[in-house]
């Protein structure tokens, strides 16, 4: 017989994930500035997927910050990069 302490500790709460993702989205974005692709890109990437994996934690509020907070940390990488193609592509 399973009491509920057992099934507890069955359940996996994803919740640091959360966190980190919500940690990464801020970095991101504050580093955008200086790093775009060396840091901003791999930052995000890995700040979404964390709060895509960690959307049903304890920490849902959390996840979803570093989910939004990712994905505009990925559509500025993207408008920065396009913004540079589109510049150094005019100037010869």
């Amino acid at each position: 017989m399973e009491t509920k302490t057992d099934v507890q500790l069955e359940k996996k709460d994803y919740f640091a994930l959360a966190i980190t993702s919500f940690v990464l989205g801020v970095f991101s974005l504050l580093n955008i500035s200086l790093f775009p692709i060396i840091v901003g890109l791999p930052m995000s990437t890995l700040g979404l997927v964390f709060g895509i994996i960690s959307i049903n934690s304890s920490k849902r509020k959390l996840a979803i910050a570093g989910i939004v907070l990712n994905t505009i940390g990925l559509i500025l990488i993207a408008a920065i990069v396009v913004i540079s193609v589109f510049v150094t592509s005019r100037a010869d």
